[in-house]
């Protein structure tokens, strides 16, 4: 059995234009995931996928593999589950073999993770999710029910999306990296981080810029 870490940096972002490869500090955006996933010595191959040969000369000078899109799978209307089933079907992937879909925007990856990921890998269950614990308020709860303590909220889970990890298999079978039975790994509110807006960068960069000088120290 291989895992594959794949990282998803497609170009042509609306919301912020190049994010994938926005610099900080000489290190573009996608290097603060991809480096972490290549220090924990846990992956087969790091492939950054992209529709752009800008982004996959990037990838390249820091080492990674690459795939470069189709013309279909880099369509607006694709989404990533298209990119991995090609992936997966073009790089010959085996049956028992597992992916992590790795977020190059949300940059405070870490081993332990993907370490806590891998000692759930098994025959049951079928992929694996990041999650962090929240107890907060949500707007509706409060208008329509009564303000209850914070102690007694019930716990309530939050998809971080900074990773998802599934059986090949399986993936190919239901078409999608939520995949029941399922394991999750819990992640600490730091690290829940996703920039979409440049406006996201702010109040993050001093802990950025700090990744990125380790980055280029072991570079």
């Amino acid at each position: 059995m291989n895992i594959y870490a794949i990282i998803p940096i497609r170009s042509g972002s609306k919301r912020f234009p190049d994010k994938n490869i926005f610099n900080i500090c000489g290190i573009p955006l996608f290097e603060f995931s991809a480096s972490v996933a290549t220090q924990s010595n846990m992956f087969s191959q790091v492939i950054i996928s992209s529709d752009s040969h800008e982004y996959l000369k990037l990838a390249n000078n820091y080492g990674h593999a690459t795939h470069l899109r189709s013309i279909a799978s880099a369509s607006d209307t694709a989404d990533t589950e298209d990119v991995i089933k090609e992936i997966i079907t073009t790089l010959d992937f085996n049956r028992n073999d597992w992916v992590f879909i790795i977020q190059a925007t949300n940059p405070f990856q870490q081993i332990k993770y993907f370490k806590k990921a891998a000692s759930l890998i098994s025959s049951e269950i079928s992929s694996i999710i990041t999650y962090r614990n929240f107890k907060r308020f949500f707007l509706d709860d409060l208008i329509t029910g009564e303000r209850k303590r914070t102690q007694d909220l019930p716990d309530k889970f939050l998809e971080t999306g900074l990773f998802w990890a599934f059986n090949v298999e399986k993936f190919l079978i239901h078409k999608k990296r939520i995949i029941m039975p399922y394991g999750l790994i819990e992640i600490d509110e730091c690290d829940d981080v996703d920039i979409d807006y440049f406006s996201d960068l702010k109040p993050h960069l001093p802990r950025l810029e700090l990744v990125a000088k380790n980055i280029v120290l072991k570079n």
